[in-house]
C-alpha cells in the first residue's frame, strides 16, 4: 500500500518531459539522462534529502498491476530517499508484455534508464536496490514470462 505521503509528493510533482528545464536537473546531467525517463520532479522534504530538495521523483511499482507503491525521490547531490513501499517493486522502462526479447534488471534507475535509452534495450527495469536484483528477476519471470533475463549487477568500489 502507498503512504499518502508518497502519493501526495507523486501527484503534486510534475513530469519531468513536461518541463523546459526538467533534463537539466543536477542528477540527470551527471548520469547523462536527457530525456523524461518516467520520471517526475518536485520539491520534497526528507531526512536524507533536505528541507525542499529539488529532486527527481520516480515511481516504484508493484509487478503485475504496476501500481503506485511508492517512490524514490533523488537529490541533486544524488542522495536518495524512498517514501512507501520500495521492497518487492519495480520500475520497467519498455513495454511489459514483451515477451520475445531479453529483459536487463538493472539495481538503479538511471542504470536501467541509460540501458533502456541509448543500449538498445527493448525492457530494462530498475529494481531498487541490489538486494533485490534477484527476487525482482524470478517476480517479473514469473509473472511475465520474457524469453530471457539478465539481472545487471553493479561493480561497488
Amino acid at each position: 500500500m502507498t503512504s499518502q505521503l508518497a502519493r501526495n509528493i507523486w501527484h503534486r510533482s510534475e513530469w519531468i518531459a513536461d518541463l523546459p528545464d526538467g533534463i537539466c536537473h543536477p542528477y540527470l546531467v551527471a548520469k547523462g539522462i536527457d530525456f523524461g525517463a518516467g520520471a517526475k520532479r518536485g520539491l520534497v522534504t526528507g531526512s536524507v534529502l533536505g528541507k525542499s530538495a529539488d529532486c527527481v521523483v520516480v515511481p516504484v511499482r508493484t509487478i503485475g498491476p504496476l501500481e503506485l507503491q511508492g517512490i524514490e525521490c533523488i537529490n541533486e547531490q544524488g542522495k536518495k530517499q524512498t517514501f512507501g513501499k520500495k521492497l518487492g517493486g519495480c520500475f520497467i522502462f519498455g513495454d511489459e508484455r514483451q515477451q520475445d526479447c531479453c529483459w536487463y534488471v538493472h539495481e538503479g534507475w538511471a542504470s536501467a534508464a541509460v540501458s533502456f535509452r541509448y543500449h538498445g534495450a527493448r525492457v530494462s527495469v530498475c529494481a531498487f536496490g541490489k538486494s533485490q536484483l534477484d527476487s525482482v528477476a524470478k517476480a517479473l519471470a514469473d509473472t511475465y514470462q520474457p524469453k530471457e533475463i539478465i539481472v545487471m549487477r553493479e561493480v561497488d568500489r
